[in-house]
């Protein structure tokens, strides 16, 4: 076979491969996007039937939370960014986590900061990461919250690196170890409160 046309069929077929893995990505990227948007819904129609009411006005972010085989779904309402994506916020604080069971997405969890979940399906092997643990091997995605809906802003693999690297002088933060069901503090705490339990008031107002 003539050389040239032996390189040329090598190159277009890396060059078929290339594009079909590039639009695999893209296709992979677009599902993503939709079910963390489904997610979200699902959500946010579970916290207004358990409570009563919508979720709060003060949340506005959303992060999804989708391992790699998509067994389960974590969503974490917060209120400013929590650092993985740029800067964290510095009035940062985690409002509501949701905890979605795959492939039939059931709301399995609704969980505030440092209390007991408010939702619980019994004995079901959910998805759930819990309070300040996110998975290792999946993808993050985040949404902004404009005029009462979430609208998806950007996606990346997920990697406390992101955080570490965003928000250096934030290492050596001290971290909280009073018990999830602690309860809150007098609004504002007194400085002798804040002293007995540095990183605490940060992370449950």
């Amino acid at each position: 076979m003539n050389m040239r046309l032996l390189a040329a069929l090598v190159f277009g077929l890396i060059s078929l491969s290339a594009g079909t893995s590039q639009q695999a990505k893209l296709v992979h990227a677009h599902e993503l996007r939709s079910l963390g948007g489904r997610a979200i819904g699902l959500c946010l129609e579970k916290i207004k039937h358990v409570t009563d009411k919508p979720l709060s006005t003060k949340a506005d972010r959303a992060y999804v939370y989708a391992d790699n085989n998509l067994k389960g779904i974590s969503v974490i309402f917060t209120h400013g960014g929590w650092g993985t994506f740029g800067k964290r916020s510095t009035d940062y604080y985690e409002v509501m986590g949701c905890s979605i069971l795959r492939p039939s997405m059931e709301v399995v969890v609704l969980d505030r900061p440092m209390y007991n979940p408010i939702f619980y399906a019994p004995g079901a092997d959910y998805f759930y990461f819990g309070k300040g643990s996110k998975p290792t091997h999946s993808m993050e995605l985040w949404y902004s919250r404009e005029l009462g809906r979430f609208y998806f802003v950007s996606m990346q693999r997920f990697s406390m690196g992101n955080y570490y690297r965003n928000n250096p002088k934030l290492n050596n933060k001290p971290r909280c170890s009073l018990p999830r069901n602690t309860p809150q503090p007098a609004t504002p705490p007194t400085p002798a409160w804040i002293k007995k339990h540095p990183g605490c008031y940060s992370e449950i107002q």
